[in-house]
Formats: structure tokens, sequence, C-alpha cells
């Protein structure tokens, strides 16, 4: 530890001159790189830094670097230190201001550069004190290349780092050399760096995470591979890909979960060393990729704040190791002391509580120009036993001693939290907001909703402002964005007349208003910023709805799951990405606005599909029955069109369709194996029928009619055609019937949408004389189906085995039948039906009060009152039910967008659902909805392991579970596709669909959907198994049921909570309850 960083470099130079250092990649698919060898890269070191001491730098002396990732960065950094110098890292990616902050607080001698600097940045330094060192290389190449002379030592600065501070601008931590080299010498030691070939440098030289990355392999003769600026984890990604064996890969954990999604699509991910995670408290279950798939690789959890020299504290996670929730900080490395106090600078005993303290020769020297904050932060140790322990770091971090010796992290003490991994003081960010001359105070707080973190600035205006929230929002959204990085820009910011206060006269943070409740007494909040109007307006669009605010909750205004797939669609066609598990994370605009992000689309093969396709889960479960009709299937819709419809265009229409949406193409062909499904050629052409009924009597019209209809439905076969269109001519004065019918193999619900939308947008532009040009088309159902072959195999797949089979464990009950049920008794053909629907009064408050009330989404109140009624029925308190699901609530892949994708996606899945003795109809709802919130994955996974799982055990235990005889399906709101051309006649679209001497599978089928503006449910049910008054006493129950909860929600003590709405906390129903109790209490 008696040597610099740069000595220890020097010493390598010599001995292995002519291996590689560097190796510099010019884009992602690290193709293209350039390289250097310890030898080069000295030389060039050298003449920098001799050029450097001409110009005045030696100890103490601060130098900026302000260079993108490259090899003048490494150059220049070791260029500082053979000065002499201290290097200053100055992120290019900080707003201007705070740039200039750090360089007006630095004062450094003069700051390296390879771009030109932003003149707000160059202002706050001599245009001579900045040098350009590609400009100037003329200039240092003429400067000697041995190694320079200097008197710098071990207690001398290394480099400043900055990071938040609590006035409101950055602050300066000054590292010495001795703290550096005694984590460098630690960390190749402990991380075993010789393995290996090097590490990859990824990630901002303003993050001292990156110190390990860059020095590490220089120590002991390896390679630092350097990564292209802007592909961080991409580019880390395509790096762990390759055939480099990494000796040390170092990341945070908020990246750790990103880096292992986009390995896990990987062929295979390379040989690595140690991974090492630091920057934010890691939790175990983010290790769970590396843990399987890459068994070999050493888990390391790294703690440690800037004022230590990045890492003073780690933990090694055992591989054979039972892990969960948060992972210990382990033990403090060589020559470092931790100190786990109370408020008296007293130890605690083993397992309490108290702020974390770290002495050794790690700690910095203290805040640069900040002497009072460097008392208060490094104060005198009070166990001092030698000079290298004299001070202590107190870090404001709170956390315990185990009983095996290692430290469990708890949190934060004080006002300065970490989001993402970044480290940040509130004080800061509300010292910027009061530099806004139209705000007098500020308070920033951190508030959690649905597991997701985000800053919430509360704030009071001079008394002479008079702007409307949304004005002054915009405005302090704007400013915000010129001073702070983007990760320290509040979500939401609520204006106050004044602050609550304590009874001894503080701000009562806690008193602070949330943004649920100001949405609660407020009106709709306008949009504001560019993405908040871009997604009001697909809101109102998909919603049907005026009046939007963007603190408007998603599933409080009626929103559905299939719903959001709208969203998705609509804004992927402006430049939006968004995902499904998002909508359902960040439930407002506001939110959705903020993570929405407007990279370059996805780039989707726009061409036409072709070769063959896996089967999906839902494909398996239809031939998995053994249909007698198979080709008859099918899904249909009829549209009323004027007599004036251009018959040719329909045609044209229709056959830009099978171009757009490869599904529609799709043929199947049974093998010894199976069924086999595959593309066929898109020259083929589909004939809509023409059939004129205007002749006939009305009788025999009606006739005719349902007979075409009958004969048409049965003309699909899956191995040649699965579309068919036919156009009905009813009468001089009588709208036409266009018919549409599609094999349920091609299509699903929201399929018909998306069918329809681009249907009439192409008759559009064809009536209009215009090209036919459909929105871009998005992933294939052919990618999508791909992703299942690995995907069926990972652990997020397996580990829920063990909750479908719990599902056969539990108490099954059948449905009572009034008559013998017989193989050939439950056809098709033996069907009847029975609707039931609320008014438009008592639909808007099931799809909008009851979620308010309860947090609850639509299937939740309706199937609780499924199983109420059923209760009702038949005595019985549980019902085993498949539930049927649009299967794209889940983005199971990346760059899968499958939001305008054509195809069969449902997914089916059984659960028991038990009220056990709960005949309260509020603790009903409560108890139903925490049930379908524990189902994983909304049930997509079922699928997967029943029907693609490699291991046959598997599937043959799920196969003899105990089947369900009634299925739900909730269809969402079935608007009507606008259009000038045509209208859905909705009471037409599902005659003779399948064979009337189909075997059904379920005794029950329960079909829910909203139109217009009205709930309705149909029951279908068998003749030949029930009597109609049997289906009506449990249809007509559940209305009454589902009035119940529409009136226990409208009483003063229906709002509640369940433990799911506190995804965070550890609690069940009862201790909720009695916790909500207290707080109504104490008002």
């Amino acid at each position: 530890i008696n040597n610099c960083v740069h000595h220890v470099f020097e010493n390598k130079v010599q001995q292995q001159p002519d291996a590689v250092a560097i190796r510099f990649y010019f884009d992602k698919n690290f193709k293209n790189e350039t390289t250097l060898t310890y030898k080069e890269l000295n030389r060039k070191v050298n003449k920098l830094a001799h050029y450097l001491q001409k110009k005045g730098v030696k100890p103490e002396v601060l130098v900026g670097i302000c260079i993108p990732r490259s090899p003048e960065l490494v150059v220049a950094i070791l260029a500082v230190l053979k000065a002499g110098g201290a290097y200053v890292p100055l992120d290019l990616n900080y707003p201007s201001e705070r740039l200039g902050f750090m360089l007006s607080d630095a004062q450094v001698a003069m700051v390296l550069t390879t771009e030109k600097l932003n003149s707000q940045i160059a202002k706050h330094i001599p245009s001579t004190a900045i040098s350009n060192i590609r400009e100037n290389r003329n200039i240092i190449d003429f400067e000697i290349d041995y190694n320079p002379k200097n008197s710098v030592t071990i207690h001398n600065l290394a480099y400043v780092i900055y990071t938040s501070g609590s006035t409101g601008k950055p602050k300066g931590t000054l590292l010495t050399h001795q703290g550096l080299i005694n984590y460098l010498n630690w960390a190749i030691q402990e991380y075993d760096f010789v393995k290996g070939e090097g590490s990859p440098l990824h990630s901002s030289i303003g993050f001292d995470a990156t110190i390990t990355s860059l020095f590490c392999p220089l120590l002991v003769g390896k390679t630092v591979f350097i990564l292209p600026e802007n592909q961080e984890i991409e580019g880390l990604s395509e790096a762990l890909s390759s055939e480099t064996q990494f000796s040390l890969v170092k990341i945070t954990p908020a990246h750790l979960g990103i880096l292992s999604k986009l390995l896990s699509k990987q062929s295979k991910v390379s040989p690595i060393n140690s991974l090492i995670i630091g920057g934010d408290a890691l939790i175990a279950e983010s290790l769970s990729f590396w843990r399987k798939y890459s068994p070999k690789t050493r888990l390391i959890n790294e703690y440690g704040p800037t004022e230590t020299v990045v890492g003073c504290c780690v933990y090694q996670v055992q591989t054979q190791a039972s892990l969960s929730g948060s992972v210990s900080i382990g033990r403090p490395i060589a020559n470092t002391q931790i100190y786990i106090l109370d408020r008296y600078l007293q130890p605690v005993p083993i397992g309490v509580p108290g702020e974390l303290y770290i002495g050794g020769l790690g700690v910095a020297r203290g805040y640069l120009n900040r002497p009072h904050l460097t008392a208060e932060k490094f104060i005198p140790n009070p166990f001092n036993t030698n000079k290298t322990q004299d001070r202590l770091y107190k870090t404001g971090d709170l956390a315990r001693y185990l009983t095996d010796g290692n430290i469990e992290y708890l949190g934060r003490l004080d006002h300065q939290i970490k989001i993402r991994g970044f480290r940040i003081e509130l004080g800061e960010i509300e010292a910027v907001l009061t530099q806004h001359p139209e705000v007098q105070e500020a308070r920033v707080t951190v508030q959690e909703n649905s597991n997701h973190q985000r800053l919430v600035a509360h704030i009071i205006l001079h008394s002479e402002i008079q702007d409307s929230g949304l004005e002054i929002q915009n405005k302090l959204h704007h400013f915000l964005k010129t001073k702070l990085p983007h990760y320290m820009i509040p979500n939401a910011f609520i204006v106050l007349s004044a602050f609550p206060l304590t009874p001894n006269g503080k701000v009562d943070l806690k008193a602070l208003p949330k943004v649920e409740e100001v949405i609660k007494t407020s009106s709709s909040v306008a949009p504001s910023t560019s993405n908040e109007k871009i997604l009001t307006e697909i809101w109102r669009e998909v919603l049907g709805k005026e009046n939007i605010g963007i603190y408007d909750n998603f599933f409080e205004l009626g929103g559905d799951s299939i719903q959001s797939i709208s969203i998705i669609s609509k804004a992927t066609q402006v430049g939006l990405k968004l995902t499904p598990r998002q909508i359902f994370q960040y439930q407002t605009i506001a939110e959705l606005a903020a993570i929405a992000t407007s990279n370059q689309p996805l780039k989707t093969e726009q061409g036409l599909a072709a070769g063959f396709v896996p089967l999906t889960p839902i494909q398996h479960w239809f031939f998995e029955q053994k249909l007698l009709h198979p080709h008859h299937y099918n899904q249909s819709v009829v549209l009323e069109v004027s007599p004036d419809i251009n018959f040719q265009y329909i045609e044209e229409s229709i056959q830009q369709l099978l171009r757009q949406h490869d599904s529609l193409r799709l043929r199947f062909k049974q093998e010894n194996t199976g069924y086999k499904q595959f593309y066929s050629y898109p020259e083929e052409t589909i004939h809509a029928s023409y059939i004129d009924l205007s002749g006939l009597t009305e009788n025999q019209k009606i006739e005719a009619y349902e007979t075409a209809l009958e004969c048409l439905q049965k003309s699909l076969n899956i191995s040649s055609k699965l579309v068919q269109a036919a156009l009905f001519k009813l009468g001089n004065n009588q709208l036409y019937r266009l018919l549409f019918i599609i094999h349920h193999l091609a299509v699903d619900g929201v399929s018909w949408r998306i069918i329809l939308e681009d249907f009439a947008l192409a008759y559009k532009q064809l009536s209009h004389q215009e090209k036919i040009k459909l929105p871009a088309k998005t992933s294939s159902y052919q990618d999508w189906s791909t992703g299942f072959i690995s995907y069926s195999e990972s652990e997020k797949v397996t580990s829920e085995l063990n909750y479908w089979l719990a599902q056969s464990q539990k108490s099954i009950n059948s449905i009572p039948v009034d008559f013998p049920v017989e193989n050939s008794a439950n056809t098709v053909g033996s069907t009847a039906k029975i609707c039931l629907s609320l008014d438009i009064n008592e639909t808007q408050l099931v799809l909008e009060e009851i979620p308010k009330r309860f947090k609850t989404k639509i299937n939740d109140i309706l199937l609780t009152a499924i199983v109420q009624s059923f209760a009702q029925w038949t005595g019985l308190r549980s019902l085993l039910i498949d539930l049927e699901g649009h299967g794209r609530e889940e983005q199971l892949f990346e760059n899968i967008n499958i939001s305008r994708t054509v195809g069969w996606f449902s997914a089916i899945f059984p659960v028991v659902l038990e009220l056990g003795t709960i005949h309260n109809t509020g603790e009903a709802l409560k108890c139903i909805k925490e049930q379908l919130n524990r189902i994983p994955n909304h049930g997509m996974n079922y699928g997967i392991l029943r029907y693609l799982s490699q291991n046959k055990s598997v599937r043959s235990k799920l196969k003899a579970a105990p089947q369900a005889s009634v299925i739900f399906n909730y269809l969402g709101q079935i608007n009507p596709v606008q259009s000038e051309f045509f209208t859905l006649n909705i009471s037409e679209s599902s005659q003779f669909n399948r064979s009337p001497d189909q075997i059904r599978r379920y005794l029950l089928e329960i079909n829910g959907f909203v139109s217009p503006n009205k709930l309705q449910l149909n029951w279908i049910y068998s003749q030949n198994i029930h009597k109609r008054e049997t289906i009506e006493y449990w249809a007509n129950h559940f209305i009454t049921a589902i009035k119940a909860l529409i009136t226990y929600a409208s009483t003063p003590e229906a709002e509640a909570y369940t433990p799911s709405d506190f995804s965070s906390a550890r609690i069940n129903q009862k201790q909720l309850d009695k916790f909500i109790t207290k707080l109504k209490k104490t008002n």
C-alpha cells in the first residue's frame, strides 16, 4: 500500500510490454476494434503526462476529464496520475449547469477533452485551460515517452468525485492514493482477478464503481474492454455473449435485472470469474438467473459509499445457499473497520439496528471547499488505536450485525435516498426548486405506489403568483431539466398554501399529502408534456371518455387488460414504447408519460413471414381435445354496410389483410407426432362470396341467410384455408351484411379489433383513390411461439410448478347436473344461452366505483359474484374454474412486441376460488381479490408447463389434475370500430361458429363483456345436462351478488385495502385491518 496506482502500472508495463492493455469496440456488434499494448498505452500516457506537467500539473492539482469512453479516457486518467495530479471525472450527460458548477467549485487547473465543450460549460474555465487532446496531438506527440518523475505520495489526492449535495449543489469527495491502492490491492486478491482476460468498462466515469473495472486489469496485466458509449447494458449483454472470459464484471442491482433478461435470450453466457453487484440494496431473487445459468460465477454484493473508495464491505453469495429478501453486505475489506453505533456513538448489540460508521485507509480526506460538512460527516474515531484509524465516516445508513458476523443493510437514516442505484440528496432538489422565481419553499419526499418509488415535490408559491397548478408544473419540469440529472426530477408536483407543522414548529413531512389524496380532491389535471398529451388522446380514444386527467387511474376509469393492449398498440404507432406490465404498474398518465421511452422503434420484419411455426400452449390445448370436426371451430363477425359498398374494394382490402397479418395464412398438417404449423404462400387469394337474397320473401330470406351462414362456417379447412368472407344483399332498402369468418387457431378477441381497424383503414384509403398503407407490423406469431422454446425451461416458469400442482390438492367441487353426463350429450348443438345484463348506471359503478373503493379490477368483482352465487345455489364454498385471459398481459420476451399482432394468444388456466367461512360482501371481494392476485404471472405460465415442458413428468402431473367444468372469460369493452362504412352487428356474429356435433369441454361457459355501455354475461350450457331454470337460478343469484357489491361500495365503511395493495409489506389481512382501524381512530 506504499505505491500509487501508476507505479504498479509501470511495473506491469516492464513485465509484459506486449500484452494487450485495451480493446476498444467501435460498435455494439464487437467486430470493429482497436487495441493498445501495455507498451503503447504507457508511451501515450507518458507523453500526455509530460505535457500536463509543463502546464503546471503536480500533486494536489485537479484536472477535469470530460471524455467519452474510449482509449483516450484511459490515457487521460493515467496521465493525470503520472503527472502527480488528481482527476475530476466530468460526465458529458450531466446538465450544463451542473457541470459548470463542478468546474467552478473544483477550480481545476485544466480540462482534458476530445470534443468541443458546450459554451455553458466552457465559460466556467479559461479557454487556455481547455485542452482537446485530439486537436493537440501534434504537440503532445513531441513530448518524451519515458516515465515522468513527480513528488506524489500515497497521501496526495488521486481523484475527486462529485455526488448529490444537500445544499442544492453537488459536493466533491476527496480521495487519496492510499485509499485507492488499498481497495485495488484487496479487490485484485479477493476477486481473484488473475483468472480471466480482464473486465468490461461499460459505465460512466462519474460513477466510482467504474474504478474497479478500469484499474484492476491494468495492475495485473489483463485487458480493459471498453464498450461503446450509449451501449451500457445492451453492449454489456453482447460482450457477455462473446468468447471472452471476463475476470470481473461490475454492475448495479437495477441494471442486473435488465442484463439478466437480455442474456436469457442469448444462446450462451460467457464465463465470468466474479460478478460484483454494488450501488444499491441487492435482492436475492435478482440473482436466480446467474445461480442457475452461470453457477461457477462468484456472486458478490459490494457495499461502500463514495467517501470510502468504491467498496468497503463485501459478501459472497454461496451458490447452494437458500436466499430470499435483501442480501447481506458482509464484512469489511482489508484495513477497514465497520462500527454500528447508537446516537451516543456507543456500539449497539448484535441484531440491534444502528448507524453505520466506517474507518480505515479508505476514508476520504473530506469534501472539497466544505469544511463544516466535512466536520459533520468525518468525525474523530472514539475507538482510535492507531493513526490509520483516527477518523470515521458517518454514513447515515441504518444497519445491524448478524449473529454470523455479517452486516445487514436496512436503509437510509437521513434525507438522502437511493432510487435505481443513484444516490440523491432530497435537499439538493429542494434547493434547486427554490431557485425558481415563483417558488417560495419546497419539500421533496419519496412516495411508493405499487412497489414503485417516485419523487414528489411539495411547493409553496410566492403569494403574487397566479399560475394554475398545470402551468407551474410545466414550468418547474422544464426548469429542473436544465439543472438536474433526469433521475432527480420529481414525478409529481403538489402546490400547497402552507406546509403542515409538528407541535414544535417543524415541517411534518409525514403529513404532506400523497399524490393519490390530491387526485381525489381535485378536478382532472390536463396534460402538459408531449408524452402526457399523446397518452391522454390515446386514453380518450380507447376508453371512450373525454374528461381524462393525467392523475386519473386507468382501472378506476373502467379500463381493463384488453384495452391496455390497444393503448400499447396506439402508443407504438406514434413512437412511444410501453409494455403491459408498465400499465399495471404505473396506472396514471403522469406516471406512464414519465417512464415511456421514445427510443428507436423495435425493428420488426415488415416482409412476409415464412416457414414452420412451433405450436403455442393454446394451440396444443386445442389439438389435445381431439375434436370430431377440428376444421369447424371458428370466430366470426357480421358487419352492417351501406348498399353502395364497393365489392372490389372489399376483396382488395381482405387480400391486404392476408399480407399484413401473417397468421391468417397459417396452415396445419397432421403428422405421426402431431400437428405441424406453417405459413402458406401470400399469392393465395381469398375470393369473397356475393350472395343476393333480395328477391326472396322475408321468411325465405331468413332461412336462406342462416343456411348460407352455416355452409360458409363449415367451409374452412385448417390445412388449406382459415379465412372466409361473404357479402349479403338482403333488399334494396336494407343494409348489406358483410360476414368475416376466421378459424380460431389464427385469431382471438384482441385480433378482431386489429383486423377490423385495418380493414376499415384499407377500405377508406381505396375509396379515396389512395394506396393502401397500414400501420407497421409488430412481431410475428412465429417470433412469439419460438420464444417459448427456451422460456419454457426458465426458472421463472419451472418455479411455478408447485403452485399449479397445489391447486389440484384443494377441495374440488363440481357443479351439480340435472341429467347424467354422457360423452355424447354435451354437444354444441345442445347448447342454450341465458343473457343477463346490468343497466348503464350499474355498469359504470362496477367498472369505476368499486375499483376505486376496493382497488380491484373487473375480474375480481365478477368472479366474486360468481363464487358467491355458486355458494348460494349449492351451499359449496369453493369452485374450481378455468379462467381464460387474452394472454398478452405479460411481455415474456425482450424485443418482442405483439400489441398489433394477429393470432390466438389466449391463456387458459385453473384456479380454485374459496370463500371459506366468509359471508360478508366486502370481505368476500377482498378474499377473492387476494386469491386472484396470488396467481403468478397472470396464469401465463400454466399452459407453458402443461404443454411445452420438456419434463414428461411435469406434463403428466398437470394433465392428471382435476379438470374444471366451468370456464370464465371477460372479453372487455366491445366498442364498435369507428368507420364511416360499417357497424358491427354483435347479435349475428357468433352463429354456427362450431359444428353442432362438437363435444364441449365444459359444462358451463360464462362470457362477460361491456356493449354498448352495459355489462352483459352470457351463460352457455347444454340442455342435455342442465334445465334452463337451474342455470337461471345461478345466473340470477349472480346478478343479486353484483348488485349487493354495488350497494356495499356506496357505504362509508366500504373503502378497503388488502395485503396485495402493499406489495413491499409482509402483512396479512387481519393485521392490515387492525392497522387501518387504528389509523381511522387517530384520524
